[in-house]
């Protein structure tokens, strides 16, 4: 009873020191014995005596230690006398406990479970004292007492009692272990059969036995009870076993319970943690034990169909448990034990597979790659691999254990060549992962059993197939699912290869050798490089990233090799995506699109939907590329490349019509419609491409970027600098060069990172696609930087020819590189490996013509922009004509006429071809006239009030540009425009009025921008022609001299100041710091000349629509003028006076350039 447990030592003390009666046993064993006698014979009817026997057993335990202790002290009295008497009262007593133990009624459950509670510490105070016989009592234990009880009674009751005799002294006595060792293991055994056998019809136990998942069967905590009991059984009998190793026992434990606690671990091992590890354990514990003798006699007692149940569970077994260890990682001694205990156990398992090779059939062929499975997984458990543990922990675990890994390689190359050549096609190519798998562990005698047993598997398929097609396709595969793994480095590829070339060599496979070898070596390098590249976490890293997935989804493309080459296509969309590249992503769907057919028939394969999830729903070819088209188009449209997606738009609508789906035609063509809207809109706005060469020089870099050239497509807004700063984060330690440095040897081979970045000109194909027909600008603006395959580059330097030249830009003569991309871009990634480059060198004369046409050119696209869109902001044109104009910095064109078109110059290169590139340098510098003409007409136009007198100062200098091109180029044949010189008071009138009549007349506005943009057309080819080809002109002197004559002169007036006039009419401000005498002189005296002659027109038409207006309009308009009658009176009334603003200061020379920069 709990209440007296705290007297247990008192009366221990007592029994061992104080207790001395020595007759005492013999009466306790009479009563004892006649009181079970008693309960047996009356225990259904005699209720009171069953109460007295279960108050007796409670406190058998002290009546066996004052039995024992009477009996020693009988003994030391009597000199070991009438032990037989004592010996046959005790079996008597003993013997009645197990005619107890035999009722199955409940009303004995008491006593029985007092019995086998309270037994095993009987026999123990017997064994200590050594007052009866060892094997006797093992005898009458395991033979009667054990076996009296019946099945399914009291089962956890006696699993207690069976634990306590096995950690008890029947188990160390080695002469009474075998009697006793053989019951209790057969009967821990037989509960454990039981536990499988009651549910092995349940389906759910079927399905957990089938693919060795628990997490689908269920244990009760009654069957939890009982599986702990045993497991801490057979624990206690293996370590007696262990400490005093017995053949014949190991053999009983392994018969009875090897296979049983194998099955039990395989259903418990994932959902049972705790309980999995006490069976894991004793399955350890017998395995350790067993000898060579052992495991030969354990499977020849099996029949085949035995064994080869056993083996699918013991190779299971070994696999999960080194996949998903048991153990924790912390536990590494004990982890490394069991491998050392699995690595023997396999082999001696498969050299009986290999005894019944005679016999291969199907089922062997599970057996072994079921062996093959569980070899490779032991070999690639994390805890055997020595290379990421410390040196220290290393050496200890070689010297206690060995590399297990060689012996277990060394295994399986033993194993593999063991099978004959008919069996070994079995396992190709399923074995191949797992043969490369081991490879690539770096030990050189791993490496090398593993790569033999891959170059067998090549000589098998070359010999039966006559070619290595499979071999291909599926080291692909495979080398795929290690793309990440940092084992896959250049010292496994040149090994590989290497031992390849020999095999192939040796055994004449010369042809299909060398282009395995080819393939292998090419498939390893873009592996290396796609994870070198991965391995930078950098966001701004993806666009290496995916260059490299580009690199190698092309080869999969060029192998043939279909599920890889779509897995690649959706992995670079997703990257795309992930970077917002939206008309990338469209390219990169557009590879998959191309895959498929139109074909609403044919059947959809498996590998088409296996990486497009988006798209899991669709059946055939033709449903699939339409899906593809829709987001292609979406996607293009995003990117604002609307011409691409218009192509898109017109093959999917060729199938639309043939298939009759109009209503996805008509929201097709309304889409198509939109996008051509968007392409002529001048609202819609698109970034300009630009494009960048970038060069990585120096071994620093991996291998697929040394000294390798890329063009990179910019992302909208990006600038040189951010392209720099980009750079710089990809490559922290690369060193920056100026793009004007040449690329030395030295650059090459340095073990530095140099990196280099220019701007390069896209070089568009507009006269092969467009022929010479007149094209939009809004349409020439998307070719002149897409679809582009071809790019250019300038660099500057002296000549030894030309460096006594006075001015800069005649010194510098240029360096012109062409080079070409494979691919035209946008495609479907930003960067593009750039070709060999071309060089050209351009003289100092051929590089101005170079910038006076660049110059021309984006000066045109600004002004046929603005003259399209009225709301267009007119800051960049302002600053375009401004740097031409008023270039402070360059000097602007007047260098390249000081520079070129002197006579001195001429005199010095007389040849033919100069003279073309002079005369080419003035129709340069006469086209750009009617241009700035325009751009200052829009300036005006759009300018706020204060920016007018900015205005009207670059339209003075206007004036100085075009007298200046008039003595290079020959003079002008039509005036300027007038509106070009209306001073600000009637300029801003006439916008107002000009805006009023826009707003109530929008047909009229257009009509408007449609003269405007006509007659700046025709200026643009009639203005300026040669002087060897033009009539001479009138001087401005001449044309007022004739205006004069021809119309009556007014009555005189005083004349107006010559500030006041000038400024009037040029709305040139007072306060501006250029304005001087000089200039106003000159701007006056070219003013009213050209003013003069153009109103002679403009007056004239003005006069005919006031004769054709009816009477009563006169007389409601009497006191209304235009302004330009007022701006004609105001010239006629200056006409008197214009002698006084002719004087003969000379105009200001233009400013002295600067040095020309690099």
């Amino acid at each position: 009873m709990k209440q007296f447990e705290s007297f247990r030592t008192v009366l221990d003390d007592y029994i061992k020191n104080k207790f001395s009666s020595t007759l005492a046993y013999n009466i306790l064993l009479h009563l004892i014995n006649i009181t079970l006698t008693k309960y047996v014979e009356n225990s259904r009817s005699d209720l009171n005596m069953t109460a007295y026997c279960v108050k007796m057993l409670k406190q058998l335990e002290y009546l066996f230690k004052l039995i024992v202790r009477s009996r020693v002290l009988y003994a030391k009295w009597k000199n070991n006398a009438d032990q037989n008497e004592f010996d046959q009262l005790l079996k008597n007593v003993l013997r009645s406990f197990t005619r107890v133990l035999t009722f199955s009624d409940d009303h004995a459950s008491a006593a029985q479970g007092l019995i086998l509670r309270y037994y095993p510490s009987v026999v123990t105070e017997l064994l200590t004292a050594n007052v009866f016989n060892a094997v006797t009592l093992s005898e009458i234990t395991a033979r009667e007492f054990l076996a009296a009880l019946p099945a399914k009674r009291l089962t956890p009751q006696k699993l207690r009692s069976l634990n306590d005799l096995a950690r008890g002294l029947l188990m160390q006595i080695p002469e009474s272990r075998p009697i006793i060792l053989k019951v209790i293991v057969t009967d821990a055994s037989m509960l454990c059969n039981n536990f499988i056998t009651e549910r092995q019809n349940s389906d759910d136990f079927r399905l957990s036995m089938v693919n060795q998942q628990s997490s689908a069967f269920f244990i009760d905590q009654k069957d939890r009870d009982h599986l702990t009991l045993c497991s801490k059984i057979v624990g206690h009998i293996m370590n007696h076993l262990f400490n005093r190793k017995t053949s014949g026992d190991i053999a009983i434990v392994v018969e009875k319970l090897l296979r049983v606690f194998m099955q039990i671990l395989l259903i418990i091992r994932v959902k049972e943690r705790d309980l999995a590890i006490n069976f894991a354990t004793g399955v350890i514990a017998i395995l350790r034990t067993m000898e060579d003798e052992h495991y030969v006699e354990f499977l020849r007692q099996m029949d085949d169909i035995s064994l080869h149940d056993f083996f699918l569970d013991a190779f299971g077994l070994i696999r999960d448990l080194v996949t998903v260890p048991i153990f924790s990682n912390d536990w590494s001694e004990m982890l490394l034990l069991q491998n050392a205990i699995f690595v023997r156990a396999m082999n001696k398992f498969v050299s009986r597979l290999v005894e019944n090779l005679a016999h291969f059939n199907e089922q062997s062929i599970v057996l072994w790659q079921l062996y093959f499975e569980s070899i490779v997984q032991f070999i690639i458990q994390p805890c055997l691999q020595l290379e990421s543990f410390t040196s220290n922990k290393r050496k200890r675990i070689l010297s206690r254990y060995k590399d297990l890994r060689i012996e277990a390689s060394n295994d399986l190359k033993t194993m593999w060549f063991c099978l004959y050549e008919q069996h070994k096609l079995h396992f190709i190519p399923n074995q191949i992962y797992g043969v490369i798998r081991v490879s690539l562990i770096p030990v050189q005698d791993i490496r090398a059993a593993m790569i033999r047993v891959l170059c067998d598997m090549i000589y098998m398929i070359n010999k039966h197939q006559e070619n290595l097609s499979t071999f291909e396709n599926e080291f692909v595969t495979v080398m795929d699912r290690f793309a990440n793994e940092p084992l896959v480095d250049k010292h496994f590829k040149e090994y590989l290869i290497n031992a390849i070339d020999d095999f192939c060599k040796a055994k004449k496979l010369a042809r299909n050798g060398s282009k395995l070898v080819d393939m292998i070596d090419n498939l390893l390098s873009r592996i290396i490089e796609l994870r070198a590249a991965v391995n930078d976490s950098e966001t701004a890293a993806l666009d290496l990233q995916m260059h490299c997935v580009r690199s190698l989804m092309e080869f999969y493309e060029r192998l043939g090799h279909l599920p890889m080459y779509i897995k690649y296509i959706y992995q670079l969309y997703e990257m795309n995506c992930r970077l917002q590249n939206k008309i990338e992503a469209g390219h990169t769907l557009m590879l998959h699109a191309r895959l498929l057919d139109w074909d609403p028939e044919k059947v959809l394969e498996e590998v088409h939907l296996k990486y497009s999830r988006i798209h899991s729903t669709v059946k055939t070819h033709d449903q699939l590329k339409k899906k593809l088209y829709g987001e292609i188009i979406q996607l293009f449209d995003e990117g604002d490349a609307w011409e691409k997606a218009i192509d898109v738009c017109k093959e999917l609508q060729i199938q639309y019509e043939q298939s009759f789906e109009y209503d996805n035609l008509s929201s097709l063509l309304l889409n198509q419609a939109r996008l051509y809207v968007h392409i002529m809109d001048a609202n819609k706005q698109r970034f300009e491409q630009e494009y960048f060469r970038i060069g990585c020089y120096g071994i620093g870099f991996h291998d697929f970027l040394q000294n390798q050239v890329f063009v990179y497509r910019s992302e909208p807004g990006q600038r040189l600098s951010d392209v720099r700063e980009k750079l710089q984060t990809i490559f922290p330690h690369s060193i920056l060069l100026d793009p004007t440095i040449s690329i030395e040897e030295h650059h090459r081979r340095s073990s530095s990172q140099y990196v280099q970045v220019q701007v390069v000109q896209p070089i568009s194909d507009e006269k092969t696609r467009f022929g010479n027909r007149n094209i939009p600008e809004a349409i020439l603006r998307y070719y002149r930087s897409n679809e582009v395959r071809r790019f250019t580059y300038t660099r500057l330097f002296v000549h030894d020819d030309d460096r006594d030249a006075t001015s800069d830009i005649a010194k510098f003569s240029a360096e012109r590189y062409e080079f070409s991309t494979a691919l035209s871009l946008p495609n479907t990634t930003r960067w593009m490996p750039a070709g060999p480059s071309t060089k050209t060198i351009l003289t100092p004369l051929e590089n101005a013509i170079h910038l006076l046409e660049k110059t021309n050119r984006e000066l045109k696209v600004l002004v046929e922009a603005n003259e399209a869109d009225r709301e267009l902001n007119v800051t960049p044109l302002s600053g375009k004509t401004a740097g031409i104009l008023d270039a402070a910095v360059m000097g602007g064109a007047s260098v390249i006429e000081q520079a070129f078109l002197s006579t001195e110059y001429q005199s010095k290169h007389p040849d033919d071809y100069t003279r073309v590139l002079i005369e080419k340098v003035k129709q340069l510098l006469a086209d750009q006239i009617p241009l700035l003409e325009r751009a200052l007409i829009i300036m005006r136009q759009k300018s706020k009030p204060e920016i007018i007198p900015h205005v009207d100062h670059l339209s003075s200098l206007l004036i100085y540009r075009q007298r200046s091109v008039e003595q290079y180029c020959g003079k002008q044949t039509n005036g300027l425009r007038l509106s070009l010189f209306i001073p600000s008071s009637d300029l801003s009138s006439n916008i107002s009025l000009h805006s009023q009549r826009s707003n109530n007349d929008p047909q009229s506005r257009q009509s408007d921008i449609s003269r405007s943009r006509t007659s700046s057309t025709n200026s643009t080819s009639t203005v300026f022609k040669p002087t060897t080809t033009s009539s001479p002109q009138k001087t401005p002197i001449e044309l007022r001299e004739e205006l004069t004559s021809v119309r009556p002169r007014r009555p005189p007036r005083t004349a107006p100041s010559l500030s006041s006039s000038v400024s009037s009419l040029a709305g040139a401000s007072n306060d501006s710091p250029r304005s001087s005498t000089a200039d106003i002189n000159i701007s006056g005296q070219f003013i009213i000349a050209s003013a003069s002659q153009t109103l002679l027109s403009s007056e004239s038409l003005n006069v005919e629509s006031t004769e054709e207006t009816p009477p009563s309009k006169v007389n409601n308009n009497k006191t209304s003028f235009s302004p330009t009658h007022q701006l004609a009176n105001k010239l006629r009334a200056l006409t008197k006076s214009s002698e006084q603003l002719l004087n003969d200061n000379p105009p200001r020379p233009p400013p002295k350039p600067p040095k020309f920069l690099r």
